[in-house]
């Protein structure tokens, strides 16, 4: 892992960039394809010239137009895996964990932060019936999460009258 860009607790926005990973390597073996891609593109076109004359047979230039085909497949492979070098923030939220730090060797799949969305937070209480009924739909409430030191806003969007001793939970279908 080469950066990482932001810290616990850090505002993003879709598109921010959270950590880069050392594609140096990518680059080189990029080059090297592209390299190799424009040598094939000239070879084939030497070879269509000399096969139209008949100076050469045409496997030579089915054989040349075949090892482009793969060196233009090698080359977009490796530049989608330097595509992935770049992890970008995919909506805006917050930062709420990284699970990794500078110099940590980062695998496929392994996820490197946790974003939340606080917009999107649904809490879900279980209250008594006094306290039920103090809440109305579309009411705006404060809550108090754990270690935040910020109460979160938030709306009432579902209230339901508290179970009553022995009757059955409700049940999804």
């Amino acid at each position: 892992m080469l950066r990482v860009a932001v810290r616990e607790g850090q505002q993003v926005r879709q598109g921010d960039l959270i950590v880069q990973l050392d594609g140096e390597l990518l680059r080189l073996q990029q080059e090297s394809a592209q390299v190799q891609v424009a040598a094939l593109e000239k070879d084939q076109a030497r070879y269509r010239v000399l096969a139209a004359a008949d100076a050469v047979q045409g496997i030579q230039l089915e054989r040349t137009e075949q090892a482009l085909q793969t060196a233009r497949i090698q080359l977009a492979n490796i530049t989608e895996q330097l595509g992935r070098t770049t992890i970008r923030a995919p909506f805006d939220g917050e930062v709420t964990q990284l699970l990794v730090e500078e110099g940590t060797v980062v695998g496929p799949s392994m996820p490197v932060a946790m974003l939340s969305d606080p917009s999107e937070l649904e809490v879900l209480l279980q209250r008594g019936e006094v306290d039920v009924a103090r809440f109305q739909h579309g009411q705006a409430v404060q809550v108090t999460l754990g270690d935040l030191p910020d109460p979160v806003q938030g709306t009432v969007h579902k209230h339901r009258p508290p179970r009553r001793c022995g009757q059955p939970l409700p049940r999804a279908h």
